[in-house]
C-alpha cells in the first residue's frame, strides 16, 4: 500500500495517452478480480484480505504518483479507479504473479472507497504479506540498478549454495585446489555486492519508499523483477532465502574453520557477526533470525569463543525450531525487534503522509492503536508506544523533549541495534537501545547534542502519599545522598573531555576495543559552537548505599541549569534515574532536565534503571570475538541500594560554586562537603565484581550439529532452493571424501 509524493518522473512522461484495465469479474459482480493475461491464461485477484488457509501471492510496487486509471469489469460494466502507473504496468505485475495465481494486490483487494475495510487490512498487513506464498515485487524503472546488483548478488549466492560441500570439509581433508580458489571469490564478490547495494540504498525509489518496508520485510520469500516495457529482464525467484542462507553458509564457515580455512573468503572470522548483521536488515527474514532476547549473553559468548562445539547458532543469531514455536507474545517481540532494526537501521523512509512513517512498521506487528492518516508523527508515535507498554513491553526514553508527553521523539534514533563505535570490527551491540537501554557511546553523545534535554519540557508529579497520575504525568522519587557534582560548559572541550573521563569505566586495548574518549573529542571537534554555546555537560556522584562514602558517576547533556534546585531522582515510567529540576518555590511541579546514564569503554552507555526498593543490579558484558583468545572476558557489574524518598524530605541541592581542581575554571563543583570522598569511575567505584565466565561455561545440553549450522538439505520451508541434482551432487562428494577416494574439482 504505497503512496509517493514526489512529482512524477521523466520516465513517465510517455504515459500520456492511456487505456482502460479491463477484468473478467470484479467485486461487485463475483465477490473477486479475475484478469486475462495477454499471454493466455488468468489471473485471480483476492478482492477482500485472504484467508488463514488460502494460498496465494502478494504483490509489491510503488504506486507512485499518477492518474488514477480507470479499471472495467466486462461481465457487468462496473468502472473503478485503481492508481496504477500504467495499463502496461498492470500487466506486467500480473504476468510476474503468473497464470493460474491467486494475489493479494492492495490497490484492489482493499476496498479504496470503505474506510472501515481499509482500517481492519491495515491493522493486519504484517501477517497478509507474511503469510503469502512469496511476494511478487515490480520495481519502478528507475531502479534497474538496484536490480542488476541484486541479480548479481542472487546470482554469487546461488553459485555458492551449489558448492555446499565444499564449505562443509574439515581442514585438511582435501589436497590441493579443488575449486577453493574460484568459491572464495565468488564469496568476496557476494559480500563487495551486498556493501555496493547498501551503500546505494538510499538513491533507490523503491527502498525509500514507507510502505514497501513492510512487504519486503514481512515476506517470507520474494521474486522481483523491474517493471521495463522490453521486457529483456528475468524474474529472479526465492531472492531472499537464498541471498540469506548463502550468506550464513560463508559466515558460518569462516567462523568454524578460523585461519584454517582453505576457502578465502576475504574476512577474519571477527568480522563475520557484524557482515551477518547487514544481511539481517536488508533481507529481514523473522523465521531465520532470533532477536536478542531469545539468545543470553552467556550462551553467544560460549558458541562465540567456541565456535566448534555446540553450533553457532546463538553466536549469529538464529532463530532455530519449527516455524509457529514462539508464543504469541515472543512472536510480538520478535517481529518488533527485527522489523524495527531494519527500519531504523538503514535509510530513512518516505511517505504521502506522516502517520504511515509509523504505521508502516506497526502494521507489521498487527498493533492495533487508532491510527489515523491525519495523525503527525509525533502522535502517530505516541499511540504506538502507549500501545506496546500496555501490552507490557518496556520502552526506554533517552531525550527529553516536548511538554506532557511521556514518549522520547528521538525514538528512531535508538530503535535499531548500534555498532560499538570504539570496536574495531564494527561489531553490533546486541538490541535496539529502546528495548534494552543500552546505546552505542557516540551515538548517544551525539543525539544529546542534537536533541538536548529542555528543562521544563516534561512536567511531573512530585511523589507523596496519595498522589494521583494524571494521563501524562510521571513520579519522581528523589535519590538521597546524591548529587550533581560538575556541570561544564560544552564549548570547554578539554574540560568536557576530563568529565567525561569521570563516568567512564572499563578499559581499552586499542587492539580489539579502542579508546571511546577518542571518538567523543572528534565529535566535539567537528560539533558547531553555535549549537555547543547552548549546552552544558552535566555529572553526578550516586552513592552505593545511602551511608557509602563510594559513589558512581552519571552523566547528561542538556541546556544550560538555572540557578535553583535540582536533583537525582527515579522516575516511575520506566524506573531510570533521571536529572530532575524545581523551582525553589516547592508548590511548583518538578521537570526532568534529562536522563542519566554511565559509560563503559568496554560494552556501551546504559540508562540506569532502579527497582521500586532502590535496587540497582546492572550487567555490563563485554564483546567476544572468535578471532582475539585473549582480552576482556568478564562480566562486570554494577550494583547498589540506594534510599529513595518523597520528595520533598530535603531541599533539593542548591548551587554552591567551587573550583575543582585538575579540571579548569570552567567547571563547576557542586553540593559536596569538603570531606566527602569522591572516587573516580573505577572497577571499585562501581563496585565491578569480575567474574570469569569462560571457565564457568557449561556445554549447551541440546548443541547443534558442529559441523554446519544450515541443515543439510537446506530446506527450512524452501526445499528446492538447492536443486534435487546439486543436493545429490554434494552428498556424493562428501561420501567421497569420507571414503578417501580421489576428487578430482568439478568446476
Amino acid at each position: 500500500m504505497e503512496g509517493d509524493s514526489a512529482s512524477i518522473s521523466s520516465e513517465d512522461s510517455d504515459l500520456a495517452l492511456q487505456r482502460d484495465i479491463e477484468v473478467e469479474e470484479c467485486r461487485a459482480c463475483s465477490g473477486k478480480f479475475r484478469y486475462r493475461l495477454n499471454s493466455g491464461g488468468s489471473v485471480t485477484i483476492l478482492a477482500e484480505g485472504p484467508r488463514k488457509d488460502q494460498k496465494y501471492k502478494a504483490v509489491s510496487y510503488v504506486w507512485g504518483k499518477h492518474p488514477p486509471i480507470p479499471l472495467r469489469c466486462r461481465q457487468c460494466g462496473v468502472k473503478i479507479a485503481i492508481q496504477m502507473r500504467c495499463a502496461e504496468s498492470f500487466e506486467r505485475i500480473m504476468s510476474l504473479a503468473g497464470s493460474g495465481s491467486t494475489v493479494w494486490l492492495d490497490a484492489l483487494s482493499i476496498n479504496q472507497a470503505d474506510h472501515s475495510d481499509i482500517a481492519a487490512q491495515v491493522a493486519v498487513m504484517g501477517n497478509t504479506y507474511k503469510r503469502a506464498q512469496c511476494v511478487s515485487v515490480l520495481l519502478p524503472p528507475s531502479d534497474t540498478d538496484a536490480f542488476l546488483k541484486l541479480s548479481s548478488i542472487f546470482g554469487a549466492a546461488q553459485a555458492l549454495l551449489s558448492r555446499k560441500w565444499l564449505f562443509e570439509l574439515e581442514p585438511g581433508q582435501a589436497h590441493g585446489d579443488i575449486g577453493h580458489n574460484e568459491t572464495g571469490k565468488l564469496a568476496r564478490t557476494f559480500f563487495s555486492e551486498i556493501d555496493e547495494f547498501h551503500d546505494r540504498l538510499e538513491k533507490y525509489r523503491y527502498w525509500s519508499r514507507a510502505w514497501t518496508f513492510q512487504e519486503w520485510a514481512c515476506a517470507y520469500d520474494i521474486e522481483v523483477t523491474v517493471d521495463n516495457p522490453s521486457g529483456i529482464y528475468p524474474t529472479l525467484k526465492r531472492i531472499k532465502s537464498v541471498i540469506v542462507y548463502g550468506a550464513i553458509m560463508v559466515v558460518e564457515y569462516k567462523l568454524r574453520q578460523g585461519q584454517y580455512a582453505e576457502i578465502d573468503v576475504g574476512f577474519v572470522r571477527g568480522f563475520g557477526p557484524p557482515k551477518l548483521e547487514l544481511i539481517k536488515r536488508l533481507f529481514p527474514f523473522e523465521d531465520v533470525f532470533a532477536y536478542h532476547e531469545e539468545f543470553s549473553e552467556i550462551d553467544v559468548r560460549y558458541q562465540t569463543i567456541q565456535p566448534n562445539i555446540g553450533g553457532l547458532n546463538k553466536a549469529l543469531g538464529l532463530h532455530h525450531g519449527p516455524i509457529g514455536t514462539r508464543s504469541e507474545d515472543t512472536q510480538l517481540r520478535a517481529r518488533l525487534n527485527l522489523m524495527l532494526d531494519a527500519f531504523s537501521g538503514l535509510n530513512e523512509r518516505e511517505a504521502t503522509y506522516e502517520a504511515d512513517i509509523v504505521c508502516c512498521w506497526a502494521s507489521m506487528c498487527n498493533l492495533s492503536y487508532g491510527y489515523s492518516k491525519n495523525d503527525s508523527i509525533n502522535m502517530a508515535l505516541t499511540k504506538v508506544i502507549r500501545c506496546l507498554r500496555r501490552k507490557g513491553i518496556k520502552v526506554f526514553n533517552f531525550q527529553v523533549q516536548h511538554a506532557g508527553e511521556e514518549i522520547d521523539l528521538s525514538f528512531f534514533s535508538y530503535s535499531a541495534s548500534q555498532r560499538q563505535c570504539n570496536a574495531t570490527n564494527g561489531g553490533f551491540l546486541r538490541g535496539a537501545p529502546v528495548f534494552t537501554g543500552r546505546v552505542d557511546t557516540g551515538v548517544h553523545f551525539c543525539q544529546s547534542i542534537a536533541n538536548p534535554s529542555h528543562l521544563g519540557r516534561l512536567f511531573v508529579s512530585l511523589f507523596s502519599t496519595g498522589s494521583t497520575r494524571t494521563s501524562f504525568s510521571v513520579l519522581l522519587r528523589k535519590v538521597l545522598g546524591a548529587n550533581v557534582t560538575i556541570v561544564v560548559p560544552m564549548l570547554e572541550r578539554d574540560s568536557v573531555l576530563e568529565a567525561m573521563n569521570l563516568a567512564l569505566s572499563g578499559q581499552h586495548d586499542e587492539f580489539m576495543l579502542e579508546n571511546l574518549l577518542d571518538h567523543i573529542k572528534e565529535i566535539l571537534e567537528e560539533a558547531d559552537d553555535a549549537i555547543l554555546a547552548n549546552l552544558v555537560f552535566v555529572v553526578a556522584s550516586i552513592p552505593l548505599a545511602h551511608d557509602s562514602r563510594q559513589y558512581f558517576h552519571a552523566w547528561a547533556i542538556c541546556r544550560g541549569l538555572p540557578q535553583g534546585g535540582y536533583f537525582v531522582a527515579r522516575e516511575s515510567q520506566n524506573g531510570t534515574l533521571v536529572l530532575a529540576y524545581q523551582e525553589k518555590n516547592m508548590s511548583q511541579p518538578a521537570h526532568i532536565a534529562a536522563y542519566l546514564t554511565i559509560s563503559d569503554h568496554q560494552s556501551g552507555t546504559y540508562l540506569l534503571p532502579v527497582s521500586a526498593t532502590g535496587d540497582i543490579d546492572l550487567t555490563l558484558p563485554t564483546p567476544q570475538r572468535s578471532d582475539i583468545l585473549i582480552g576482556f572476558h568478564c562480566d562486570r557489574y554494577l550494583r547498589a541500594k540506594l534510599l529513595l524518598g518523597p520528595v520533598g524530605l530535603e531541599d533539593p541541592t542548591h548551587v554552591r560554586q567551587q573550583p575543582y581542581e585538575g579540571v579548569g575554571d570552567a567547571v563547576e563543583f557542586l553540593g559536596i562537603q569538603p570531606n566527602d570522598k569522591i572516587i573516580i569511575c573505577s572497577e571499585e567505584s562501581y563496585c565491578l565484581e569480575a567474574l570469569t565466565r569462560v571457565a564457568e561455561m557449561e556445554r549447551p545440553k541440546d548443541p547443534f550439529d558442529r559441523r554446519s549450522t544450515l541443515p543439510p538439505e537446506i530446506d527450512i520451508g524452501h526445499p528446492n532452493l538447492i536443486s534435487p541434482e546439486e543436493n545429490a551432487r554434494s552428498k556424493e562428494m562428501l561420501r567421497r571424501f569420507a571414503s578417501q577416494r580421489p576428487v578430482e574439482c568439478p568446476f
